[in-house]
């Protein structure tokens, strides 16, 4: 049975059985844990500055109170950490949302005949609420006397400054807890969109095996220099389209950063070229001109990624065609550090578009941003971001607005075959 409450009102006792509230005790987690520290230490110095032989932090549920701190009862009590409602006074600061001081149970006209007082000699008793940072009271935070005894308001004060205490204490873990849900959701989330980058990857690749058989027949067939360039076209373009889909695939592992990276010999100006063709199409009869630069500076063959880099370059002037409506690109390519151990190829996209604020600039190189972007960021900028750190380079943005847009990429590469592993 339920003690009667100590108001005068004998309406129903919303308060302590409140979905929220109950909702906000149960999400604390800390129902039925071990004792712990933070709350050990609040309830000695409740006992020891208020000088009483009993404190605890209590929670209250539907039906009972479980002590998440006890400090002084005795058995069984001390072992049991919880009581049921029948025996709890701290139901009542749950209830009323407010301090409760009373300093002799024994003469208190609701309270004399309570259990607490009959089976656990409860005789004095204050007690103030632990509130969440959204307002639910989840129990209280009490000293309790074994005699009468006269709380006075500075007693009162010292009780309300160690209930700040634990609820700082159940602040941080609220927030500690919202953030591991977060996180839960957010790799959850990465799970789904990795699987899905998986199957469009397959179902992407199928198509283009095919497309790439074709062209390699019409290469041996007998084609004019136009027939032929177009073909050329195709052929990059598939190849290209088939890097990106295999790197759908294994999305997850370029995120973990497991991606392997080749270091086969190369032609730079040959790679440079064939980008700048397979946009050739995209600009023609456009007041745009597209032109592709190699420092002489660069060696006629290097050692890299040929295919990653490609990808690279094709993603830079791709993001250039779609943004520029007139003016020019410029692609210009250059080696740095050719004296030293690790030589870098430089590759910088520059652009007469209109540029980009200072908060899209930040977005564009997120996969899939949308917010403020004249177009989404996509997949490619960010999966060239992470391969240029892959291998060793990084990917740079500057832009102004109204005067364009430069990226520029640098990776990693040798001017010799790799040594063979011994």
């Amino acid at each position: 049975m339920m003690p009667p409450p100590l108001h005068e009102d004998t309406g129903p006792r919303s308060r302590l059985h409140e979905a929220a509230r109950l909702a906000a005790l149960y999400q604390s987690h800390l129902l039925d844990t071990e004792p712990e520290e933070p709350f050990d230490r609040v309830t000695r110095l409740v006992s020891r500055v208020l000088q009483v032989p009993v404190s605890l932090v209590t929670l209250v549920d539907r039906d009972r109170q479980f002590f998440k701190s006890i400090h002084g009862p005795a058995e069984p009590w001390q072992s049991q950490r919880e009581t049921p409602l029948s025996h709890s006074i701290c139901q009542y600061v749950v209830e009323d949302a407010r301090p409760l001081v009373i300093n002799d149970t024994t003469q208190h006209e609701r309270l004399r005949d309570h259990l607490a007082v009959r089976d656990l000699d409860v005789q004095a008793y204050l007690g103030v609420p632990l509130r969440t940072p959204d307002g639910h009271v989840l129990g209280s935070l009490c000293a309790i006397d074994l005699q009468a005894h006269a709380w006075t308001e500075e007693d009162q004060h010292a009780l309300q400054d160690l209930a700040q205490v634990v609820e700082t204490e159940l602040s941080l873990r609220a927030q500690m807890a919202y953030r591991d849900e977060r996180h839960t959701q957010l790799v959850e989330a990465s799970g789904a969109r990795e699987r899905f980058f998986v199957a469009m990857g397959r179902e992407i690749l199928t198509p283009l095996d095919g497309l790439m058989g074709a062209t390699a027949i019409l290469q041996g067939m007998r084609l004019n220099n136009e027939q032929r360039d177009l073909v050329g076209i195709v052929e990059i373009s598939a190849e290209t389209m088939h890097t990106l889909a295999q790197d759908m695939m294994h999305a997850g592992d370029l995120e973990a950063g497991a991606v392997s990276i080749r270091h086969d010999p190369f032609r730079p100006a040959r790679l440079v070229a064939d980008v700048v063709s397979l946009f050739q199409p995209m600009v023609a009869g456009c007041p745009i001109s597209l032109e592709a630069e190699v420092d002489p500076v660069v060696p006629p063959v290097l050692y890299g990624d040929e295919a990653r880099i490609r990808q690279i370059l094709t993603t830079l002037v791709g993001r250039a065609a779609k943004s520029v409506r007139r003016g020019s690109i410029i692609v210009r390519v250059t080696v740095e550090g050719l004296a030293t151990e690790a030589p870098c190829l430089r590759m910088a996209v520059q652009d007469t578009g209109p540029g980009l604020t200072e908060q899209q600039q930040q977005q564009l190189l997120q996969p899939f941003e949308t917010a403020t972007l004249p177009r989404p960021s996509g997949l490619g900028l960010s999966v060239s971001r992470r391969l240029a750190e892959r291998m060793g380079g990084r990917l740079l943005l500057e832009s102004t607005i109204g005067e364009g847009t430069t990226l520029s990429c640098t990776v990693q590469i040798a001017l010799a075959p790799p040594e063979p592993a011994s």
